[in-house]
């Protein structure tokens, strides 16, 4: 069971299983919520479906907790979950807040790793705020799987607006990451391979 939320925290070595707990409660409720859209035969029942979707509650219960386990990795995995429901939920005010906040407060945490694929398909907060937030940590992050994450992720955003930036920065990401990237060394050759063969006008290449 998840912890109350005004519990006193003591022991930081209990913060991942307290941040588990709780996504494993709301990776439950979310399944409940998608069986629940997918049973309902008329308007008025997928209407209140959709009234009961998980995300909303369980927002503040990810801050709190964030804020009782404040110091460790595990508080920015659950400010990452704090900035992912925000955005889901319309609420851009917190949603930009706490992106502000992780990529200042949190830059050193090796946990930002699962930030930089967030924020690629966010365009309720715009390409200026996500393209910000990507080069701090490409530039400030100690760790190399937060800084290839958020290199490739930006030259994803920017494929369509600065094509010949995102080709330098999947290059970048093949050859200075390759090891640390993991994936996303293989989604940067993917990207770079369809910049450089496959745009509008170019000969489509043997595919042996």
């Amino acid at each position: 069971p998840v912890p109350p939320a005004g519990a006193p925290f003591q022991d930081a070595a209990a913060a991942p299983d307290r941040l588990d707990a709780l996504v494993q409660e709301y990776d439950r409720a979310q399944q409940a919520y998608v069986d629940r859209i997918r049973a309902a035969r008329t308007e008025d029942e997928r209407a209140e479906a959709y009234a009961a979707r998980p995300g909303p509650r369980f927002l503040p219960l990810f801050e709190a907790l964030a804020q009782e386990i404040a110091g460790s990795d595990a508080a920015v995995r659950a400010r990452v979950w704090v900035f992912r429901l925000a955005q889901e939920a319309g609420d851009l005010e917190r949603a930009r807040a706490t992106l502000d906040r992780l990529v200042t407060e949190s830059i050193g945490s090796p946990a930002l790793a699962d930030l930089p694929d967030e924020l690629l398909y966010v365009y309720r907060l715009g390409e200026a705020t996500c393209r910000r937030a990507l080069e701090t940590m490409m530039d400030g992050s100690p760790h190399e799987r937060v800084r290839a994450a958020a290199t490739v992720n930006l030259g994803a955003l920017l494929m369509g607006s600065e094509p010949e930036r995102a080709k330098a920065l999947f290059v970048r990401a093949i050859e200075e990451f390759d090891d640390a990237a993991g994936p996303h060394a293989e989604r940067a050759r993917g990207n770079l391979f369809e910049l450089e063969h496959l745009q509008p006008g170019m000969i489509a290449p043997d595919i042996e």
